[in-house]
């Protein structure tokens, strides 16, 4: 799927074999539930779809709106069925699924323009308590480093930022005042700078983690303020949640208590859960109301074709027909 990574590879479609598709069909108990089963889209698919559908039967056969083509697209990964995380980062919301339908959902804060969230997929296996805040190296460069070279090292004590080898459970810690801060600032030396686990932590106090090579990953956090703003894109792309403790416990099945106080607490899941971080600015109608598009902030969707813009783009129940 285009712009989208993968960092669990047992997340991507597949196209089966012709050979697959026969087996499978012939192996089935009832060839009806079976061809239901392998035919299911996930709900968010078959509202952009119907509205492709009557959006083109509006125009008299024109192509539907490319933008929403390209939503169509973003949300043809996502399952039809099971528990999973969707996280939607052109509105800044997560939404918990179970069984292909949405149990809860809350805000969340996503990348800056500047910095923005990836569209990934991964699988969480476990949640992280009383986490550091691994420093990104270009945060380190162009946010701590000036300070390091205004106040002094003493700085990095205060704002309880350890220097250390790397960023592994074996590094070790660095004495700061051996590094060459004008170096850092200047982009010539990379550091791994962490801040420790406390209530200023930028992490908060749990992390949800998941393979991928991009650094991105869902947390808790102690600024509070972003979740009552209309547009929440304030991070370096990772995703802050408005309630961990409540995501935490959708995932663990239990209240998420810390293990003890030492940092990187490490609570395994019961099962993966898959997380999908997507873009998806076309807005389904509610009750019947026209889908509507959010704001592109990543510039991430095609233009509209001219001619379009004043075709109503209606939420269809009914699955389309071919002429």
């Amino acid at each position: 799927m285009s712009g989208l990574a993968y960092g669990d590879p047992a997340l991507a479609l597949k196209i089966p074999t012709p050979d697959r598709v026969l087996t499978d069909a012939a192996r089935a108990p009832s060839l009806l539930a079976h061809v239901r089963a392998i035919s299911a889209v996930n709900s968010i698919y078959a509202q952009f779809r119907d509205a492709a559908w009557a959006q083109m039967q509006a125009s008299g056969g024109l192509a539907p709106d490319p933008r929403l083509l390209a939503n169509l697209e973003r949300a043809r990964i996502l399952p039809s069925s099971g528990r999973f995380i969707l996280v939607n980062a052109a509105t800044a919301q997560l939404a918990m699924y179970e069984d292909g339908r949405q149990v809860d959902t809350m805000k969340v804060v996503v990348g800056k323009p500047k910095t923005p969230t990836p569209m990934l997929a991964g699988t969480i296996h476990y949640v992280t308590f009383n986490p550091y805040w691994n420093i990104p190296a270009d945060a380190a460069r162009a946010e701590i480093a000036p300070l390091v070279l205004k106040r002094g090292v003493a700085y990095l004590r205060a704002a309880r930022y350890q220097l250390a080898s790397d960023w592994t459970s074996q590094g070790t810690v660095i004495d700061p005042a051996t590094i060459d801060w004008k170096a850092v600032a200047a982009g010539t030396t990379e550091v791994h700078l962490r801040q420790l686990p406390g209530p200023n932590n930028m992490m908060g106090a749990i992390k949800f983690g998941f393979a991928n090579d991009l650094g991105i990953y869902l947390h808790d956090t102690p600024k509070r303020e972003y979740f009552a703003k209309a547009r929440r894109t304030f991070s370096h792309g990772c995703i802050r949640l408005e309630d961990a403790q409540r995501f935490g416990r959708w995932l663990l099945g239990h209240e998420p208590v810390a293990p003890s106080a030492d940092p990187e607490q490490h609570v395994l899941l019961s099962a993966g859960v898959p997380v999908y971080i997507t873009y998806l600015t076309a807005q389904p109608g509610v009750d019947g109301a026209a889908l509507t598009f959010a704001d592109d902030v990543y510039g991430r969707d095609p233009k509209a074709d001219r001619g379009l813009a004043d075709v109503k783009i209606a939420t269809v129940a009914a699955t389309p027909r071919s002429n």
